[in-house]
């Protein structure tokens, strides 16, 4: 029995060995399997978890869904701390979301508000990212907050966007997915791509930016600034229009822009500005209304349009906006002023042309000007830039320009013109405008200096230059000689008289006038002195010639081809007739004949009997006739005939009388080879010798030099030293001298 105790005591003890050694072992398995026991939380923490979730739904769609890696929930304030978070924000469909990621975020579940203080990064449309063209594709900021029940997200934070189009930031900024908006509160900036990838991008900026992606249209304020290669445009606010993601146009208050384009710089402002992108990128066109302006500087000139409205067309074929045509509209004003020094050769002119409707046409590239013209009756001005230069000034129907390279002008047309040209004064004393008027202007001009070179008019051409006048069907005018060419009916006049001819010139410098071809003048009378040479200064003098030539200011006229020039009933023909007003001297020569009308005598004026005119007619080579003298001498062979009295001789003075109605002829004195016959009632006498006296009112003729011979066809011949007879009462004196008595021979019936 006590070994069997101890048997049983061993075994009972063998058996709590093994029980506890199977206990402690099962234990510590346990122990191993089990997990650990809870983290105690802090004292503001009510729970925690990972991976946590929360969503939001309305008529089965889903609103909102909120993911974190780590969650935690506090007491005081009552949020969610949540670690690395995604927030799904769906549109209506339930199909696409916007997604927002955070590295740290708290998240308010009763008033629907997460708020992430690091950064924040939301991406659009997703999963299928299709949405219209110009979409926001991601947004990056920080200091987030986000409305769970609306959507929105807003910060005061630096943030940055990309578009499918380009990229912005700004600082401060909300976005609503609902209205598809983004605000960027200040410092907005953003770089848009054109509707391709080769096309530059434009760089918006404004103190304010609202994107709305629906509308396509961005709002720009309180001032915006649009930047694209060299173009600049500066304005208050803004609109920005948008087709398929694009900037398709832009609309600005009171903008001022400038466009940098190698040699050239333009400069444009306006109230309102309308701007027009195309496919490419560029710019297609800029609209400006309201005291709109452009200024267009190049190396050699500057030009200023001032106008109501400005629409400016771009070229974009070459991948670039270059300026095509430029239109003004309403009060245009253009200003082309050159830049002396730069490439010209002399000052030029400043041109100012005024119209309603003024269009500008470029050059290919958009640097240069190539032509200019109204759509309205305008006005183009010259103005001097240096002393030589006279200020110019045209009025016209319609206005056309015509440039050369460096924006010279070239050529100037126009219709329905009139123009104002300032005189250059003389003697101190400033002198009356030229004035002229015609259907058609054409002007050429030097364009190295700006010199106009020639200018034509024509269709019912006038012209006016204080008292002197012109008119003619066309008309031309040398620049640099000052000339005026009348061609066709040409007519000028002023108050020393009038001339019309095929072709009148004048020379605007001298006072000389030129006409040619069929010309007929009328010289009026100078009222301050009387003569009584062969043209009289009681009366009009007037001519018929081939050509005329008026210098020294109507000092001097002379008539050249078959000229005739008249005076009441006196007349002069010759090749060339020249009279000088201030000396009064009066040369013809070349087949020269006068004709003088004789007065009756007292006794037959008395007697109040009509007779037919009496007509002196004297021909020569050669005339001169001189004031000072009151002679009229002819040579190289004259003939003079008067009632029935011819006298030929080498040379003949006439001397002459002033009557009535003009100059007549008083006495002749005939010298050479002298040979005079008269003939009466079937009755001639010829007398000869080399020196003779013909006295008009007593019809007395003495004959006198070499040997004095009267043959008398009734009576015979009579010789002496000097014979005298009166052909009005048929007497004759014979003189002779002691070795050479007088010979008669009387012929017997």
């Amino acid at each position: 029995m006590r070994r069997t105790r101890r048997l049983l005591l061993l075994a009972i003890l063998v058996i709590l060995v093994v029980v506890g050694v199977a206990f402690y072992t099962q234990k510590r398995l346990q122990q191993a399997s089990a997990p650990p026991p809870p983290k105690v939380l802090p004292p503001d923490t009510s729970a925690a978890a990972e991976y946590w979730s929360w969503s939001h739904t309305q008529q089965g769609k889903p609103v909102v869904e909120v993911r974190a890696a780590n969650y935690r929930q506090i007491r005081e304030p009552s949020r969610f701390d949540l670690e690395k978070v995604e927030l799904r924000i769906f549109d209506k469909d339930g199909k696409n979301y916007d997604e927002v990621r955070s590295a740290f975020a708290q998240f308010d579940i009763k008033k629907g508000i997460l708020y992430s203080e690091g950064e924040v990064e939301i991406k659009m449309s997703l999963p299928s990212g299709k949405a219209p063209g110009g979409r926001l594709i991601n947004i990056r900021s920080s200091g987030v907050t986000f409305e769970s029940k609306t959507g929105k997200a807003y910060t005061d934070k630096p943030t940055t966007f990309t578009f499918d189009r380009g990229d912005g930031k700004c600082v401060g900024a909300t976005y609503d997915p609902e209205l598809r908006e983004l605000h960027m509160l200040s410092a907005a900036e953003v770089n848009w791509q054109g509707k391709t990838d080769k096309a530059e991008p434009m760089k918006i900026e404004a103190g304010d930016l609202l994107y709305k992606e629906r509308d396509s249209v961005v709002l720009l304020g309180p001032w915006s600034r649009f930047t694209r290669g060299g173009t600049v445009l500066d304005a208050a606010a803004s609109v920005v229009f948008l087709k398929e993601g694009a900037i398709d146009r832009v609309e600005a208050k009171e903008a001022r822009g400038t466009d940098q384009r190698e040699n050239r710089r333009s400069e444009y402002a306006a109230s309102q500005v309308y701007m027009t992108i195309g496919n490419s990128g560029e710019i297609e066109k800029i609209e400006g209304e309201g005291s709109a302006k452009l200024v267009s500087t190049s190396k050699v000139a500057r030009t200023t349009i001032n106008t109501d409205r400005v629409d400016l067309y771009f070229d974009t074929a070459s991948g670039g906006s270059a300026l095509r045509t430029a239109t003004a509209k309403g009060h245009s004003v253009v200003e082309s002023a050159p830049r002396n020094g730069a490439g010209q050769t002399s000052p030029s002119l400043t041109r100012v042309l005024r119209s309603e409707v003024i269009e500008m046409t470029m050059a290919p590239g958009g640097r240069e000007i190539a032509a200019m013209e109204t759509g309205a009756r305008g006005t183009i001005e010259f103005l001097p830039g240096s002393a030589a230069q006279r200020r110019r000034k045209l009025d016209a129907d319609k206005i056309h320009i015509d440039y050369a390279p460096g924006n010279r002008i070239r050529e100037l047309r126009a219709s329905n013109a009139s123009t104002e040209t300032e005189s250059k004064p003389k003697g101190g004393k400033k002198q009356p405008p030229v004035l002229t008027a015609s259907k058609d202007f054409r002007a050429i001009f030097d364009p190295p200096t700006g010199k106009m070179v020639r200018l034509e008019q024509w269709g019912d051409f006038h012209y006016e230059e204080g008292e002197r006048h012109g008119r003619a069907e066309r008309a031309t005018l040398e620049g640099d000689r000052n000339i005026i060419t009348l061609d066709q009916s040409a007519r000028f006049w002023d108050p020393a008289g009038s001339t019309a001819a095929d072709r009148i010139i004048l020379d605007q410098e001298s006072g000389d006038v030129t006409a040619q071809g069929k010309v007929a003048s009328t010289q009026l009378p100078d009222s301050k002195k009387t003569t009584a040479g062969p043209l009289s200064s009681g009366q009009s003098v007037q001519a018929l010639a081939q050509r005329m030539f008026v210098t020294g200011r109507n000092r001097y006229v002379r008539y050249e081809g078959d000229a005739v020039v008249w005076q009441g009933g006196n007349r002069i023909r010759g090749d060339v007739v020249q009279i000088d007003r201030q000396q009064r001297v009066l040369k013809a020569r070349g087949n020269v004949v006068t004709q003088f009308i004789d007065q009756p005598a007292d006794n037959v004026a008395a007697a109040k009997k009509p007779r037919s005119p009496m007509y002196t007619i004297v021909r020569a080579p050669e005339l001169e006739y001189s004031d000072e003298t009151g002679t009229a001498h002819y040579s190289g062979g004259v003939q003079l005939n008067r009632s029935g009295i011819d006298v030929k001789s080498a040379e003949l003075n006439a001397m002459l009388v002033q009557g009535d109605t003009g100059s007549r002829l008083d006495k002749a004195v005939a010298d050479g080879s002298v040979r005079i016959v008269h003939s009466a009632r079937g009755r001639t006498r010829t007398a000869t010798g080399e020196h003779a006296v013909y006295s008009t009112t007593e019809e007395k003729v003495v004959v006198s030099g070499g040997s004095p011979l009267l043959v008398d066809s009734k009576r015979g011949s009579t010789s002496g030293t000097q014979l005298t007879w009166f052909a009005n009462s048929d007497r004759l004196l014979v003189d002779g001298r002691e070795d050479r008595p007088a010979v008669s021979r009387i012929l017997r019936k």
